[in-house]
């Protein structure tokens, strides 16, 4: 293994206990250090942002410590609120409201700024990554295999999940068993939106890959689409690409966090509820 993800989710007390972390900002500034000398490849550090009460300048202090710590790569994402999870029961408690959308979008900013000035690229909605190092990623790649309780894969054009039912995954890997607890067939349609979605994710809807992928040409099927889009400013053409622009960036920001929502929480509230679920409709 040559790429390792640290949670951090904040450098800062205050901030971790008021989303319930069972460590404080020592031992993630511990757990990073030891990480980062470490034989890796590169580091990748996950923060949230826009938690509750959280101010800018927080913000900034956590994103600079990561980045001046010399990581491979920032992934920074919204606290995005599961209703399975403790987290809504923790907010519905707290007199402090999340910050609006118009103050996570600055806090984006904030980010990208901070990430030209220590030498990141944005490589994704929510990754920066240094230069010279590999992104660090999973599902924006075609196929991959998760390994442990709750994990996802994709091959041969099918979408697994395992059971997050830590023991009852254990007792199917004893018995020599799969612990996959659901998987779903993409037809040529799903795949071609699962492709584009993540291609948005990472900003750049590539033709040459789009054609290699699926033998056609993407301005063919979704010229309408491509036009309107740049029309409105959410992207535009570079060379043999279509770029996400800053509004085109905010603007998969906020689909994004719908996705997560109507999706992985129908998912991954019924494998939490479900060791082995008989069947998972989601509208």
């Amino acid at each position: 293994m040559n790429l390792l993800s640290l949670g951090v989710q904040s450098f800062q007390d205050d901030l971790l206990q008021r989303i319930s972390r069972p460590y404080d900002a020592e031992n993630a500034k511990e757990a990073l250090a030891n990480a980062m000398s470490a034989d890796f490849d590169s580091v990748d550090v996950d923060l949230m942002f826009g938690l509750p009460g959280e101010t800018e300048d927080q913000l900034e202090h956590d994103v600079e410590y990561a980045f001046k710590a010399g990581i491979g790569q920032l992934s920074a994402y919204p606290l995005i609120v599961f209703s399975f999870t403790k987290m809504a029961e923790i907010l519905a408690r707290s007199s402090t409201p999340k910050p609006s959308w118009w103050q996570e979008r600055k806090m984006l900013q904030i980010i990208e700024e901070l990430s030209k000035t220590y030498g990141y690229e944005r490589t994704s909605i929510w990754t920066w990554t240094k230069k010279e190092k590999a992104q660090y990623t999973s599902v924006t790649r075609q196929n991959f295999v998760g390994f442990g309780a709750g994990a996802a894969s994709r091959f041969s054009n099918v979408f697994y999940s395992n059971t997050c039912s830590v023991s009852e995954y254990a007792k199917a890997v004893d018995t020599g068993k799969l612990p996959i607890a659901l998987c779903t067939s993409l037809d040529e349609k799903d795949q071609i939106a699962w492709w584009l979605f993540w291609a948005a994710y990472r900003m750049s809807i590539g033709k040459q890959e789009f054609k290699r992928v699926f033998n056609r040409e993407l301005n063919g099927k979704f010229w309408l689409y491509l036009q309107t889009l740049q029309y409105l400013g959410i992207i535009k053409e570079e060379g043999t690409e279509y770029r996400l622009t800053d509004n085109g960036g905010f603007l998969f920001h906020l689909v994004e966090q719908g996705y997560s929502l109507d999706f992985l929480d129908g998912m991954w509230g019924t494998l939490s509820s479900k060791a082995w679920p008989k069947r998972l409709v989601l509208g």
